[in-house]
């Protein structure tokens, strides 16, 4: 079967004959024509009268405007995807300036400014787009460790709105994450995850087991790191929080400490959402054991805290309204708990200052490569 290119070539090289011929010999030629390319025969006597010209078909590429975002914004998006540990887009579209200034003020790349002005442009539309054969999932589930303590628990008040100024940096709450893997048997590693409530500021530090000496001394580790005076501790009913070590040193240093209700674990949402967000993402939920896997775990979570706290943007819940089933839930936007420190004025000048001073002092790139280092050293000693 002869194609319309090749049908029109005959028809045009019949074209002067056509023209010069007499009636005869017009219909002979139509009559070929009309055989050979199987056109009617008043399309074909309009071509060849000259009545009919073909035109040189334009094909278009597709409907709509070009794409503006071709294979470099989406290798540079997922690299700095995998930087900050597969946030949100939403998160990703607000930290995405912050990492590319990081990455240009370190010398790790160089940037043409049409282009890094239209991946800061990115929308988390275009975001979830480009990176939907790269996400990945994980759906694994660990054990609860909580024991209930019994020592003065009447003496800790639980936690009511009006205990607390949750829009001021330095309330937070705590929790231990277990590295016990499949079973609780024995003495293995636990993380005391410290999450501040106003500003998303988020501290982790690992020790041996659940003694109550160990809790406490991380918890003094961690207010050592704080950029913002403590001012208030919340915990669940753990005995690990729930003894006497904890109550003195918090009456002694003039701190607010309050404990969760009594089988309602979304009364420590904050830090509880870390505990996935911040611990499991990372660390995962293998077994780990022993000083070595404590000593490498807080090395980690000394570079993490960088990570985490300057590049890493966190939403919080502004509203919640139920609607008959429904219930509609309203986040601001995006922003890294430095940020939201440096913009609170009940932080002081002085510590605004350190922050910033240790922000512009950060190489991200290099805190990811030591801490891919560090992780592979963990990871080597899990018991599963």
């Amino acid at each position: 079967m002869l194609s319309m290119v090749t049908k029109r070539q005959i028809i045009n090289k019949q074209k002067p004959k056509y023209r010069k011929a007499t009636k005869k010999g017009k219909t002979q030629i139509l009559n070929a024509l009309e055989e050979t390319t199987g056109l009617t025969r008043g399309h074909l006597t309009l071509v060849l009268s000259g009545n009919y010209v073909y035109e040189k078909k334009i094909i278009k590429s597709g409907r709509g405007r070009k794409p503006v975002y071709g294979m470099p914004h989406k290798e540079l998006l997922v690299e700095v995807w995998e930087l900050l540990n597969y946030p949100s887009s939403r998160r990703l579209a607000a930290s995405m300036e912050d990492v590319l200034d990081n990455l240009e003020r370190r010398g790790h790349k160089t940037f043409e400014p049409k282009f890094k002005k239209e991946m800061v442009k990115l929308s988390h539309g275009t975001m979830d787009r480009l990176l939907k054969y790269n996400r990945k999932s994980l759906n694994l589930f660990g054990l609860s460790t909580t024991k209930p303590g019994s020592l003065l628990k009447n003496q800790i008040p639980i936690r009511r709105g009006t205990d607390w100024d949750d829009s001021r940096p330095g309330f937070v709450e705590i929790d231990l994450v277990a590295h016990c893997g499949s079973t609780t048997r024995g003495e293995y590693v636990n993380t005391l995850d410290c999450a501040d409530i106003s500003s998303g500021w988020t501290e982790c530090y690992a020790i041996k087991n659940k003694a109550r000496v160990h809790t406490l001394n991380a918890m003094k580790e961690i207010k050592k790191r704080l950029f913002f005076p403590l001012l208030g501790i919340d915990s669940d009913n753990g005995s690990e929080f729930i003894n006497e070590h904890f109550f003195y040193y918090c009456k002694d240093n003039n701190l607010c400490f309050t404990r969760s209700r009594a089988n309602h674990s979304n009364d420590s949402c904050y830090v509880e959402q870390k505990n996935w967000s911040v611990v499991r993402q990372n660390i995962g939920y293998e077994r780990y054991e022993g000083d070595e896997a404590v000593d490498l775990l807080n090395q980690f979570y000394e570079k993490l805290r960088f990570v985490n706290n300057f590049f890493i943007p966190s939403q919080k819940l502004i509203l919640k309204k139920r609607n008959g089933g429904k219930i509609y839930k309203k986040h601001d936007c995006a922003t890294t708990p430095y940020r939201r420190l440096m913009l609170d004025p009940n932080v002081d000048e002085l510590d605004k200052k350190a922050l910033e001073s240790t922000y512009l002092s950060l190489d991200l790139l290099q805190l990811r490569e030591d801490m891919d280092k560090l992780l592979a050293k963990i990871k080597a000693l899990s018991l599963r």
